[in-house]
């Protein structure tokens, strides 16, 4: 194994900009296609090009992510640098099995679009839903972009990373998934928090992992892990 390239260090807190949003992505994130409503006269792209307009000042893009260093592997776990044994689902195994360290992240654009997006719902649920889609937008927007930061450090030392691996999808309990990373990153530094049923407060947080090293395989997307890849009607969008 290489000397760690990022082991040992704190949780960081990286932000984004809100910025780039677009209507078609505020319809995809309803599951629609833009060019088909425009060509039926749906008043939908107008809903969400208004909806967007309103969002701009609701979305506050943030990730903290920590790296920790794989020390070990024994049978189906693997031991990480707080001394903390990690056992692992297939899915796990298969991406992480030949991993150094791990990036662990949280995502989050914060409560506000969410509590705008509630009181909304009762004088315009269209324009309640559209706000909602950009939020979702905005926060898979924000996994992505985070994924390619942890992608491009690990490319300076000629290392790939793994699949984004989130709990509750890929064999990957969502209970005991959500307590391993929040053991991890810290969470609070960025506001998020697990309710006892390990859901995440803000609701539009996102949390996964990525195992780094040498010799990881990058086929594929998070999609190919995915219970639903073969009904989904969103695969890949």
């Amino acid at each position: 194994m290489q000397s760690p390239a990022f082991g040992g260090q704190a949780t960081k807190v990286w932000r984004r900009s809100a910025q780039g949003l677009a209507v078609d992505d505020v319809i995809r994130a309803e599951g629609g296609d833009l060019e088909a409503m425009q060509r039926r006269g749906s008043e939908a792209p107008v809903i969400a090009a208004r909806a967007l307009e309103l969002s701009r000042g609701w979305l506050h893009p943030r990730a903290a992510v920590r790296y920790v260093v794989v020390m070990g592997r024994k049978h189906h776990k693997i031991m990480l640098e707080d001394g903390v044994p990690w056992a692992l689902s297939a899915v796990q195994a298969d991406q992480l099995s030949s991993a150094c360290q791990l990036a662990a992240v949280v995502c989050t654009i914060g409560p506000q679009l969410e509590e705008k997006a509630s009181l909304e719902f009762k004088r315009d649920p269209a324009l309640a839903v559209a706000i909602d889609a950009v939020g979702s937008a905005a926060l898979h927007r924000l996994q992505v972009w985070a994924c390619q930061r942890v992608e491009q450090q690990a490319a300076r030392r000629s290392w790939h990373a793994s699949l984004p691996l989130s709990p509750g999808v890929g064999g990957w309990d969502l209970v005991a998934g959500q307590r391993q990373l929040f053991g991890i990153v810290d969470a609070a530094r960025i506001e998020v928090t697990l309710t006892a049923s390990s859901m995440m407060r803000p609701l539009k947080s996102t949390s996964f992992v990525l195992g780094l090293g040498p010799g990881l395989a990058t086929e594929g997307t998070e999609c190919d892990l995915c219970e639903l890849a073969d009904i989904c009607r969103y695969r890949s969008r």
